[in-house]
């Protein structure tokens, strides 16, 4: 065999052994793909597996998950039963929810351990089968007395509030181991000297309004650092501040509460008025310290 012949042989015996090399290359990436694949569906599947669908596993002012009518479809309320819940808080074992729709706070002294289990304590009505706003009371407005100047609203009965009596109770929330409610068809904020535990217990405090039997928007119209308009929503954080949600004035107010000196409202008004508008609080308890 000439020099000639063999270098040609030997040319043909290394293109077969790189065409081999590179069928082996291959064949390992489609093997590599294959297993890629067969990880991304199992992860998929892990992933599906570790998010299952959850439901509540409790409800309060129904008897089951299946029934969502007002008062379960009674005429009247009951202990159980609700009707557009707007607010809930928990405080330490107990339970408050707002029930607007039946002008009411109901609390559970203790945590529910089955669905549908009754209240024990009511505010805003007389009992538990009482639902009419304000308890039932109103009055009629007259050029004098509606603050608005105009006839057309004489002979115009609107409800009237009262100490114990609650109107669309909203937000609601417990701060410095005392009740605070929005009552926001009263427009106003009532709060209880500590956490109430007899049916129909009176507030000891109100915001928004200059006494407990003043129900009109704004003060009559007199828009301040101490009025509201439908309020909302309630809350603090630290015990220290509270801030209110006042819905048709478009803003949200921040009372200092700590610097109360006594259970009136008057020196509460004061203060938020002098923090909101940039004056010394120190001057201020100074001037209205001596008020009884």
């Amino acid at each position: 065999m000439s020099d000639e012949d063999q270098e040609h042989k030997e040319d043909l015996n290394e293109e077969e052994s790189l065409e081999l090399v590179e069928t082996d290359e291959e064949e390992e990436l489609d093997e590599l793909e294959v297993d890629e694949s067969d990880e991304l569906d199992e992860l998929d599947e892990v992933v599906d597996e570790k998010i299952p669908e959850r439901g509540a596993y409790l409800i309060i002012g129904q008897g089951d998950f299946s029934t969502i009518m007002s008062n379960r479809g009674a005429d009247d309320p009951g202990d159980n039963t609700l009707s557009a819940p707007q607010g809930v808080c928990k405080f330490g074992d107990m339970l408050f929810v707002s029930d607007a729709g039946n002008h009411r706070v109901l609390v559970w002294d203790q945590p529910s351990e089955e669905s549908g289990e009754p209240s024990n304590v009511v505010l805003g009505q007389e009992d538990f089968a009482d639902c009419l706003e304000n308890r039932g009371l109103s009055t009629t407005l007259d050029e004098m007395t509606s603050g608005l100047g105009d006839e057309n609203l004489d002979g115009f009965t609107i409800s009237k509030a009262e100490e114990d009596t609650l109107s669309m109770p909203a937000g609601l929330c417990v701060i410095d181991g005392k009740l605070y409610v929005v009552d926001s068809g009263n427009h106003r904020v009532a709060r209880w000297s500590g956490i109430p535990s007899d049916d129909g217990e009176p507030p000891t405090l109100v915001m928004g309004q200059d006494n407990l039997e003043e129900n009109e928007a704004n003060r009559q119209g007199l828009v301040g650092s101490g009025s509201l308009f439908f309020p909302t929503g309630i809350c603090s954080g630290d015990d220290q501040h509270v801030f209110v949600a006042d819905k048709d004035n478009h803003r949200v107010l921040i009372w200092k509460k700590s610097l109360s000196r006594t259970d009136g409202m008057r020196i509460f008004l004061l203060v938020s008025q002098a923090w909101t508008n940039g004056m010394q609080i120190e001057g201020i308890l100074k001037t209205f310290s001596r008020i009884p």
